[in-house]
């Protein structure tokens, strides 16, 4: 099993949006995996991003998108490839923040705000809102909650912590909030992890090994991907240049499912509100 570091911060801040969200949703076990690509934006890893973007479409594969919608512009390869995939019904846009700001440092009119544009902006580029909100550095606190609800957005997706085993799963609005469902559906595999100053890649036996306690245990999993992850390191750097191997590893790992009949699915699909 792959242990995440969480932040003392961290857990405190989810332990607070618990006491909003309350308790745990009736949950759809779609014996499922969404896989969640985040730090989708301009002048970070293009070329990387782009790799990944047009694999996810020539596999025919589903993927959840966090999107930096203040860094994205209307006419760059980038949109117009994320278009590609979303008219495709491959790709599911979230908002990955107006910028890649923690949540938690901001006031809830600020929080507000930055939904409000970001949704926004999603509708003016891709022609839809998002209803999902995937907190940069998977942090979020009650504010955010009430601004996602404000926005009109229903799916949040932070991490998972194992340690709180009374918040992992998917989560509904208590009665007496503003009467609409707010569904946590946290990150809980990632294909590397940031150890002892640098980001190290999970291996695959792990990465399966994960997906299966997962879905044996909570009936789905998340796995969380970056950019970086498939980026190649020279001389110690990260450069905008594909890593073939990690990209070969995802593949083994996308065809390792398929042979268990597990399915790929979207956020929306997975709490069965597409």
């Amino acid at each position: 099993m792959i242990v995440f570091l969480v932040s003392v911060i961290g857990i405190i801040t989810v332990i607070q949006v618990n006491q909003v969200v309350g308790e745990k949703a009736s949950f759809h076990e779609c014996r499922c995996v969404v896989f969640r690509l985040d730090d989708i934006r301009k002048g970070y890893l293009e070329s990387v991003q782009l790799s990944l973007l047009n694999y996810f479409i020539s596999h025919n594969q589903s993927v959840s998108l966090g999107l930096v919608m203040n860094q994205l512009d209307n006419q760059s390869d980038l949109v117009n490839t994320i278009r590609n995939g979303y008219s495709r019904n491959l790709f599911e846009l979230g908002i990955h923040g107006w910028n890649h700001t923690d949540y938690t440092n901001i006031s809830s009119f600020e929080q507000q705000s930055s939904l409000l544009n970001a949704n926004q902006k999603m509708k003016s580029l891709f022609g839809s809102y998002s209803r999902i909100f995937i907190p940069p550095f998977n942090l979020f606190n009650n504010d955010t909650v009430s601004s996602m609800q404000r926005a009109g957005m229903n799916i949040l997706s932070s991490a998972i912590y194992y340690d709180e085993p009374d918040i992992i799963g998917m989560y509904e609005q208590g009665p007496d909030s503003i009467n609409k469902k707010i569904y946590h559906v946290p990150e809980m595999t990632d294909f590397s992890i940031f150890y002892n100053g640098k980001w190290v890649k999970a291996p695959i036996k792990f990465l399966l090994s994960d997906i299966d306690f997962d879905i044996n245990t909570y009936g789905y999993s998340v796995v969380m991907i970056h950019p970086h992850n498939f980026a190649t390191q020279i001389n110690g750097t990260l450069a905008d240049v594909l890593d073939l191997n990690q990209l070969k590893s995802l593949n083994s790992v996308i065809n390792m499912i398929k042979l268990k009949n597990i399915t790929s699915l979207s956020f929306s699909e997975a709490v069965g509100i597409k």
